[in-house]
C-alpha cells in the first residue's frame, strides 16, 4: 500500500516534468526557427542592398566613361575648331550637339587658362571669370591631361546640386591652357537612384569622396550637401577608412537620426582615371525591414503562450479529474471488497444451509421410507384378517391406509432421487444410445403393451448416463400413460433432431394435453393439475427438468398430437474425437 501511494504522488510530478520538457523543446524550436529567419532575412537583405549598389555602380560607370570620352573628343577637336574663322561659333555648335547627345548633361563649358568662360551650352555667362570656383581650381591644380577631375557638388542658381567633372586642356608646349567642364544635373541621378528602391522605407544617395552628399532619393530631412566627414562615426567615414570597395553597416545613421541597414560602394571605373571616386549608398530602415519578422514573432509567441496556458490548464484539470477518479475507484474497490466479503459470508452461510438441508432431506427420506414401508406391510396383514375384511368400512380404511402409505413411499423415493441429482455429475456419466434407452424403458413398462409408440428413424448418441436417460424416458412414458384419454387409444411419437452440438427430442402424445397457462408450472415440485384420483407424486416433470438442466439444456411443453402434449428437451451430443 505504501508503494502504491508513492507512485500516485510521483506520477503528477513526472507529468509536469514531461510537459515542461516538451514545451521547452517546442519553445527552443520556435526560438531557433525565428532566429534562423531573422538571420536569413538579414543576410538576404544585405545581399540585396549590395546588389542594388552594384546596379548604380554599373550605370554610373557607363555615364562617367561616356563623359570621359566626350571630353576627350571635344578637347581633341578644340585646336582645329578654334583655328577656323568662325571657330567660336563652330565650337558652340559642337557643344550643343554633344549636350543634346547626352541628356543627363545639364551644361558643357570651356574655360581658358585664366578661368574666363569661352563657350558654353547652353549659351550663358560667356566672358565671365570663374577662376575662384572649386571645380576650376581642382582641375588647374591637378594639371593632368588624362585625369577626370570630380569636383565636390556645387549648388547651382536653380537651387539644385550639380556634379561637375572636368578635364584639363594643354597648349602645344604642354602648359595649362584651360578646362573643359561637364555639369551633371540631378535628373539622371534621381532616376537612377530611384530605380534601386524596392521598399518605401529605403533611400539611396551619391556621395563625393570628400564627404559631401551630392544626391539623395528621397530626402525628407533635406540633407543634400551635408558634409559627412564632419561626423567621425559616420558610415561614410568608416567605409572610406576601411579601403574596401563595399561595406555593410547596421546602426544609427547620424545624418538622418535613424537606425538603418546601409551598404556603401565606391565607384571608380577602371577605364576612367578619376582624381576622386564617388560613393553610392543604399539603405533600409531596420524597423521596417524586420516588420514582418516581428509580426511573426508576436504571432508565434502569442500562440506558444496560449499553448503553454492551454496545456498547463488541461494537465492541471486532468490531474484533478484523475485524482477524483482514483478516489472514486478506491471507494468502489472498497465497496466491492466489502460486498465480496459479505457475499462470501452469505455464500458460506448458504452452503452450510444447503448442506444442512441436504443432510436433513436425506435423513428425512431415509426415516420416512421405513414408516411408509411398515404401514403398507401392516395394512396388508390386517387385510388378511377375515373379520376386518368382512366389514366394508374396515376394508375401505385398510385399502386407503395402504394406498396412502404406497403414495408416501413413492413421494419419499422421488424426493430422495431429486436430492441425489443435486450432487450428481450428470454430464460426466458416459454416453448412451437414446433409441436403446427408450426401448429399454418401453420394455420395462408393462402398461404400454396396448400403446402405439412410433420412434424416429435417427435416435442419436447423447452424453448422459444410460441409467438417467432411461429414467427420463420412463418418467415421460408414465406421464403419457397417466394422462391418456379414454376416448381414443394412446399414441406416442418420439423423434430427435440435431442442432449444433445438441440433440433436440420431441416426446408427443395424444392424451389430455396441458393448457398453455399451466405449461410452465407443471415443472415445479409437487405440482399436479389433475384430481387426486390419478396416481402420482407431482415430481416427475420436475425430475425431467432437473436432469436436462444439469446437462446445460432446457425443457418445455408444446402442442402434441390431436390436442395432446409434447415435451421438448435437448441433451448434449456425444463428442467424437
Amino acid at each position: 500500500m505504501k508503494q502504491t501511494h508513492t507512485m500516485a504522488v510521483s506520477t503528477p510530478t513526472r507529468q509536469w516534468q514531461v510537459l515542461a520538457g516538451i514545451l521547452m523543446m517546442l519553445g527552443g524550436f520556435i526560438g531557433w526557427s525565428l532566429y534562423a529567419e531573422y538571420v536569413a532575412t538579414d543576410v538576404q537583405e544585405r545581399a540585396r542592398l549590395t546588389t542594388q549598389t552594384k546596379v548604380v555602380d554599373e550605370n554610373l560607370e557607363y555615364q562617367l566613361t561616356a563623359t570621359h570620352h566626350a571630353l576627350n573628343s571635344i578637347r581633341a577637336d578644340l585646336p582645329k575648331l578654334m583655328a577656323q574663322k568662325d571657330g567660336l561659333t563652330q565650337l558652340k555648335h559642337r557643344l550643343q550637339i554633344m549636350r543634346d547627345a547626352m541628356p543627363t548633361t545639364r551644361a558643357i563649358t570651356i574655360f581658358d587658362a585664366e578661368g574666363t568662360l569661352v563657350a558654353r551650352s547652353p549659351d550663358q555667362f560667356v566672358g565671365q571669370n570663374f577662376s575662384k570656383r572649386d571645380y576650376f581650381q581642382i582641375a588647374r591644380q591637378g594639371g593632368s591631361a588624362t585625369t577626370l577631375y570630380v569636383a565636390p557638388p556645387f549648388l547651382a542658381a536653380t537651387g539644385d546640386y550639380v556634379l561637375n567633372v572636368s578635364k584639363v586642356v594643354l597648349d602645344e608646349r604642354g602648359g595649362f591652357a584651360g578646362v573643359i567642364l561637364v555639369s551633371l544635373g540631378p535628373e539622371y541621378f534621381s532616376t537612377l537612384l530611384k530605380s534601386v528602391l524596392y521598399a518605401p522605407d529605403m533611400w539611396s544617395g551619391l556621395i563625393h569622396a570628400d564627404g559631401k552628399l551630392i544626391f539623395r532619393v528621397p530626402d525628407p530631412q533635406k540633407i543634400i550637401g551635408m558634409d559627412l566627414v564632419a561626423k567621425a562615426d559616420a558610415f561614410f567615414t568608416r567605409h572610406m577608412a576601411s579601403g574596401q570597395q563595399s561595406s555593410v553597416f547596421e546602426g544609427m545613421v547620424t545624418s538622418a537620426g535613424e537606425v538603418r541597414l546601409t551598404v556603401l560602394r565606391t565607384i571608380r571605373p577602371a577605364a576612367v582615371p578619376m582624381d576622386k571616386p564617388l560613393v553610392v549608398a543604399v539603405s533600409r530602415e531596420l524597423s521596417a525591414l524586420f516588420e514582418s519578422w516581428r509580426i511573426d514573432l508576436l504571432v508565434r509567441g502569442g500562440l506558444y503562450a496560449l499553448l503553454v496556458l492551454a496545456t498547463t490548464l488541461s494537465l492541471y484539470s486532468w490531474q484533478q479529474r484523475r485524482k477524483e477518479y482514483d478516489r472514486l475507484v478506491a471507494d468502489q474497490e472498497l465497496n466491492r471488497q466489502q460486498a465480496a466479503e459479505a457475499l462470501h459470508q452469505q455464500a458460506e452461510a448458504l452452503a452450510r444451509s444447503n448442506t444442512d438441508l441436504s443432510r436433513l432431506g436425506e435423513v428425512m427420506t431415509h426415516h420416512f421410507q421405513e414408516p411408509a414401508r411398515r404401514l403398507m406391510s401392516f395394512a396388508q396383514r390386517l387385510q388378511g384378517k377375515s373379520a376386518l375384511v368382512a366389514d366394508a368400512d374396515s376394508r375401505q380404511s385398510l385399502e386407503f391406509i395402504e394406498q396412502q402409505a404406497r403414495r408416501l413411499s413413492e413421494l419419499v423415493r422421488d424426493a430422495q432421487h431429486y436430492l441425489v441429482l443435486d450432487h450428481a455429475k450428470v454430464g460426466a456419466g458416459g454416453t448412451a444410445d437414446s433409441g436403446a434407452a427408450l426401448r429399454q424403458s418401453i420394455a420395462s413398462n408393462a402398461e404400454v403393451a396396448q400403446t402405439e409408440i412410433v420412434l424416429g428413424e435417427s435416435m442419436p448418441q447423447v452424453r448422459l448416463a444410460e441409467k438417467l436417460l432411461s429414467e427420463l424416458f420412463a418418467i415421460l412414458l408414465d406421464n403419457a400413460l397417466r394422462y391418456s384419454t379414454p376416448e381414443r387409444p394412446l399414441r406416442i411419437e418420439v423423434g430427435a433432431s440435431v442442432s449444433g452440438d445438441r440433440a433436440v427430442f420431441r416426446f408427443a402424445d395424444n392424451g389430455s394435453g396441458i393448457a398453455p397457462e399451466y405449461r410452465a408450472q407443471v415443472f415445479d415440485l409437487f405440482t399436479r393439475l389433475v384430481p387426486s384420483s390419478v396416481p402420482g407424486t407431482g415430481m416427475g416433470l420436475a425430475l425431467v427438468r432437473k436432469i436436462v438442466q444439469q446437462t446445460g439444456g432446457d425443457v418445455c411443453v408444446e402442442d402434441g398430437i390431436d390436442g395432446g402434449a409434447c415435451i421438448v428437451f435437448d441433451l448434449p451430443l456425444e463428442t467424437k474425437l
